[in-house]
């Protein structure tokens, strides 16, 4: 609270206070009175708190191909605009879109023809003229690509779990499944999100195997030669490190392959340049550990069963930073 004594040599004294009460996120209250002789004035002034900035919240699909036409959906939040009255514009770099409103805060657009490459992809209200940049901009290919899959190898028997990335389809696969090989085995599969799979491997001979991802609406496909590998039961193997670098103490996931030891049940033993890292957990396939500290460069790194005394390393398969 603030007072502040006001008067002169021919009048009476007054009082004047300012009393602010805060309230997170809701602005001030400002209680505003005066005392003069015995009179009391007041009155309540509200000072509203700052409105957030105008941003894209998820873009869906993020890539799409060069000749243009595919639908991307554009969830925005605190524009001022209601989008079913008010039509933002929607800018691919500098190539305006058609938009079609879904509700308030979400719209429908076809993606212009753009040069292969990224692009930056902004959302303007056009009422309340603010404008709000997607965080990743959006990519356009000459067609569609299996980009990677992880982990990359699994049992020959099959039933591994793995996630396929895919960029430039036009189908969204979250309404319309495509079909997935590996060689010419057909998996079982889920989608996760418009480019993304979750896939159950298939049973295969050991060796690298081709996977192919083939649309179903717009009948398209495309292959990663030699995407997956498959190990014999038994040749024990280091799929993957994630993270694959960085400084000692840090907590690394450990993917194998082909032990015969379900990990989740004996615990196996994990060294870094013959240093042993601390485990923390595991399951079947996966291992947990907190790295040892070393000096900077690549490590081999080597896991030991316990129950069957197997031995995999992965050559280089950690650098510290």
């Amino acid at each position: 609270m603030i007072g502040k004594r006001m008067g002169n040599m021919t009048s009476r004294f007054a009082w004047l206070f300012v009393l602010a009460l805060a309230t997170p996120s809701c602005g001030q209250l400002f209680e505003v009175f005066e005392w003069e002789d015995d009179n009391y004035y007041g009155d309540t002034v509200y000072d509203p708190p700052p409105q957030p900035a105008a941003a894209i919240v998820t873009v869906a699909p993020q890539s799409g191909r060069t000749e243009g036409g595919q639908i991307v959906t554009i969830i925005t939040g605190n524009f001022g605009d209601n989008f079913t009255v008010n039509l933002p514009e929607v800018y691919f770099g500098t190539t305006s879109a058609v938009v079609y409103p879904v509700d308030h805060d979400t719209i429908r657009v076809l993606t212009p023809a753009n040069p292969v490459g990224t692009t930056p992809l902004s959302v303007m209200g056009t009422a309340n003229v603010e404008t709000a940049v997607a965080p990743d901009d959006f990519l356009f290919t000459s067609g569609p690509e299996v980009l990677r899959i992880f982990p990359p190898a699994g049992g020959s028997e099959g039933g591994d779990s793995v996630t396929i990335a895919t960029q430039g389809y036009l189908d969204d696969f979250l309404f319309s499944l495509p079909e997935v090989y590996f060689g010419n085995q057909p998996a079982v599969l889920t989608a996760i999100d418009s480019n993304t799979l979750r896939v159950q491997t298939p049973a295969c001979p050991a060796g690298p195997a081709d996977v192919t991802v083939s649309a179903t609406v717009v009948v398209e496909g495309a292959v990663l030669a030699g995407g997956f590998t498959y190990v014999a039961p038994g040749s024990a193997q280091i799929v993957s490190l994630s993270p694959d670098g960085g400084e000692g103490g840090r907590r690394v996931t450990i993917t194998t392959t082909g032990f015969q030891d379900d990990f989740a049940t004996i615990a196996p033993r994990v060294f870094f340049r013959g240093i042993e890292a601390t485990f923390v957990s595991a399951t079947t396939t996966t291992i947990v550990v907190i790295v040892p500290y070393l000096s900077q460069g690549y490590v081999d790194v080597r896991v030991i069963s316990a129950g069957n005394s197997e031995t995999a390393v992965l050559v280089r398969g950690f650098y510290y930073c």
